[in-house]
């Protein structure tokens, strides 16, 4: 009869457990929701950062300083794919809790921006690299056909790139006025 009678009294209890999980989820998914603006804001001040930084990217001209400017490059560009990793992690979240997700143009237009940047001081570092090899190696284990040919694609990618930074410095001007 006793057993009876606690059965009676589970619905009520059952009630009252649902009830305290449903408060404490509520009270957890605004903790979460929070961290995630703030998150969010913070990722905001780091993409004026990650701009600036290409600012001074855009600056960079001399070939002496070539193996820094290519530090500096690879760094930025390590800089931007994680910057993409944290905005799929917040699109994660934000799908969970049914939100819209956050696009940021802003990065996908500094990607873009910095893409020739980029390949331009990978390719500087690159033929940087082989020319030590060719002033500083051995004489009798130079590759003549190969370096005539990475010679000939140096030459091809640099005519490339003075028309491309011709037609962005162009872009930049007509924007300006």
């Amino acid at each position: 009869m006793e057993v009876y009678w606690s059965l009676k009294n589970y619905p009520y209890e059952i009630k009252m457990k649902v009830s305290d999980g449903t408060k404490n989820s509520q009270q957890q998914e605004v903790k979460f929701q929070d961290g995630l603006d703030q998150e969010k804001e913070r990722f905001a001040k780091e993409l004026v950062f990650l701009n600036n930084q290409f600012m001074q990217i855009r600056k960079f001209s001399n070939y002496i300083n070539v193996k820094e400017y290519a530090i500096e490059t690879n760094h930025l560009k390590d800089q931007i794919e994680k910057a993409f990793d944290q905005v799929r992690s917040f699109n994660e979240r934000e799908v969970l809790f049914k939100q819209p997700q956050s696009e940021y143009h802003d990065l996908n237009e500094l990607q873009k921006d910095f893409e020739p940047f980029n390949k331009m001081w990978e390719s500087a570092i690159e033929f940087d690299m082989d020319k030590q090899e060719w002033y500083n190696g051995p004489f009798l284990k130079l590759n003549y056909p190969l370096m005539e040919k990475k010679i000939d694609g140096y030459l091809k990618y640099s005519v490339k790139n003075i028309k491309l930074f011709t037609e962005l410095e162009e872009e930049r001007t007509s924007n300006r006025n």
